[in-house]
């Protein structure tokens, strides 16, 4: 046995003798200089030094050692036998090196051990390697140049229970344009791989999963087989919605496999942090049954995930059909800065999905949404939560289901149903531009038509409905459990129904119908000439201005006219059920209107001074039906009037001539 160590010098056979064994079990250490190391015979450690220093391991089962981190002049050979290629370890504090390799000659090994570190090969290098052991945190195999890394026969740790890592180097500054094409294949290996090829470069690899469960990180352009195992395939993607870059073929192979789409990059290793969704719509998919974190698909892409799991952020660029029920199976969580916990799920159409008709479900979820559509004539179906819908251009249809939702339809005529149960909550609708037809459930909800004949509907609750410019149809809800709602119709010829409840209507600009129905409803006609009923009870009209017609209908109402000139006419059935209205601010252009067929005659105009009515020293005038007795109108300081005009069959008679 020998135990021989270098000089300083070329311990290389010719500067100097050079390091050579016996057949027996032997320890040669190169040390410093360019020097030759000779094994022989025997299971011999042989260590080159910080040199260009040849080993010839020779017979047995050989350890070469190397310290030295710059290989480049190394010339290793194992020889026949069992060899093993040894890294320095590396101590508990320390930050792994990396050994650079990749134009060290090396052959005849059959073992690596990195202890750790991080090693620089050419493919050709691996040929022949059987074992590689010690694949710490940050250990790895970086592979450089094109061609094959043949992973196939290769055990990961003394038993094969480890999992392998390799990762593809920068192309060096200055190198020649073009595309390069690499191979990492690990055909029916037993051993786990992780295989990433991190950025968009020039480079093009092909990785082929083997037997276990594989972590596979390509980049746009790569092809990835994730073969037998439950195999988790990620890939950066494109950071763009369009962009002149190759296609990727992603195949999970058997088991059940994932692809992650989209990465949750930490501020500072914790919760805390942000989510980036890549560009995978150029990327064909097969045999990948689950999508995890999101990012940008084609919709036939996202219709072969079978399932979703911390599910974030969805882009979609191709229109169609797309129905998420039964998928999802998690949520991905999001947190504040003050580290409050939430949860919400972002679906948006884009590219030509934002142009084409899309059909939309999702109808089984407990989270927050939000679905932001294109131009098309959409279809949308949510459910239970609060949902965020942006339907854009088109006649859509959007069906939010139950919950506090919030929708914006855009331009063109679109129908909105808001809720599903009376397990409803408030609801808040902006139809935008077109005709919309909106109907919300229950809660209080706040509705805008937009521009366009719109018909809103607010269903049960304390509903503010805005019907925008156009010709709107207003409801306030019909439910006897209805509270009070508030109906603008703005601009536009509108038809304001309040419904049960004690609501308020405010006509707008235009000619409008204000109906109040149900309840003590408070109505104002605006501008234009308006048609007003009080409906049941007893209500407050103010008539606004021009030539209005006002029914006050069952109840006695409390009825205001505005000095402007216009001639109002106040209707009264002249039954009992219809209540004495009082009028403020009837002027001698104004008139009174009975029931067609009664008799003028028959009505009696009476003076009473009331307190608080209207002005101390001008009595109010009564109008009372005689054949009932019952007082129709109350006319507040009517005392002050030289005329007063009631029409019956349209013909006029002053009552007080």
């Amino acid at each position: 046995m020998a135990d021989i160590t270098g000089t300083d010098g070329n311990d290389n056979g010719t500067d100097a003798p050079a390091l050579i064994g016996t057949q027996e079990d032997d320890v040669l250490n190169g040390f410093a200089g360019d020097d030759l190391l000779q094994g022989l015979g025997g299971d011999d450690f042989l260590s080159p030094g910080a040199g260009a220093d040849t080993v010839q391991a020779g017979d047995g089962d050989d350890q070469v050692f190397v310290w030295f981190a710059d290989g480049r002049g190394y010339d290793l050979d194992g020889g026949e036998g069992f060899d093993r290629l040894i890294l320095q370890p590396v101590g508990p504090d320390e930050y792994p090196p990396t050994f650079y390799f990749e134009e060290a000659a090396l052959s005849g090994f059959e073992q690596i051990d990195l202890n750790g570190n991080r090693i620089r090969l050419a493919p050709s290098q691996l040929e022949g390697i059987t074992r590689i052991t010690g694949f710490g945190p940050e250990a790895e195999l970086r592979i450089a140049g094109e061609g094959t890394t043949d992973l196939r026969n290769i055990m990961i740790g003394e038993d094969g229970s480890g999992t392998g890592r390799i990762n593809m180097l920068r192309l060096p500054s200055g190198s020649e344009p073009g595309v390069r094409y690499a191979t990492w294949d690990a055909t029916g290996a037993a051993s786990a791989w992780h295989m990433s090829h991190g950025e968009n470069n020039s480079y093009r690899v092909h990785m082929i999963g083997g037997a276990g469960d594989d972590t596979l990180s390509a980049a746009q352009g790569d092809t990835v087989d994730g073969g037998a195992g439950d195999d988790r395939i990620l890939s950066i993607g494109h950071s763009s919605y369009v962009a002149d870059r190759p296609y990727s073929v992603i195949s999970g192979g058997d088991g059940t496999d994932v692809f992650v789409g989209a990465r949750f990059y930490s501020y500072d290793n914790g919760q805390n942090g942000f989510w980036y969704y890549y560009d995978h719509s150029r990327t064909v998919f097969d045999g990948v049954e689950v999508l995890e974190g999101g990012g940008t698909f084609t919709r036939a892409a996202i219709n072969d995930f079978s399932s979703f799991r911390f599910l974030d952020t969805l882009r979609i660029t191709t229109p169609g059909e797309l129905d998420l029920n039964d998928r999802i199976e998690s949520i991905a969580p999001r947190y504040a800065w003050d580290g409050e916990l939430s949860y919400k799920l972002v679906i948006r159409f884009v590219g030509n999905a934002a142009i084409g008709a899309n059909d939309f479900a999702l109808t089984d979820h407990w989270v927050p949404i939000r679905i932001e559509m294109g131009r098309g004539a959409d279809t949308i179906e949510t459910g239970i939560g609060r949902d965020t819908v942006i339907s854009g251009a088109g006649n859509d249809t959007i069906r939010s289901g139950d919950g506090q939702d919030r929708i914006y339809a855009g331009e063109g005529d679109d129908f909105i149903l808001t809720w599903t149960t009376e397990n409803d909550r408030a609801d808040w609708v902006r139809g935008d531009s077109g005709d919309d037809s909106i109907e919300t459930g229950a809660g209080n909800d706040l509705v805008n038509g937009g521009v366009g004949d719109d018909t809103i509907d607010g269903g049960t609750g304390f509903d503010t409905l805005d019907g925008g410019a156009g010709n709107d149809v207003l409801t306030g809800g019909t439910s006897p459990d209805d509270i009070a709602d508030l109906l603008i119709g703005r601009a536009g010829d509108d038809l304001l129904r309040g419904g049960a409840g004690n609501d308020q209507l405010m006509g707008g600009d235009h000619n409008d119908t204000l109906e109040g129905e149900g309840g003590s409803d408070t109505l104002e006609g605006g501008y234009g000439d308006d048609l007003i009923a009080g409906g049941a009870l007893s209500d407050v009209i103010i008539d606004g201005f021009g030539m209005d017609f006002i029914n006050g209908g069952f109840g006695s109402d409390r009825i205001n006219l505005l000095d402007d000139g216009s001639a109002d006419r106040i209707f009264h059935a002249g039954v009992a059920g219809h209540g004495s209205d009082w009028i403020r601010g009837f002027a001698e252009e104004d008139a009174l209107v009975a029931a067609d067929g009664l008799d003028a005659s028959d009505f009696i105009v009476q003076r009473a001074n009331t307190a608080g009515a209207g002005l101390d020293a001008v009595d109010e005038l009564f109008v009372s039906y005689a054949p009932t007795g019952q007082i129709l109108w109350a006319l507040v300081d009517g005392d002050a009037l030289t005329s007063l005009t009631l029409r019956i069959d349209e013909v006029d008679y002053d009552l007080l001539a």
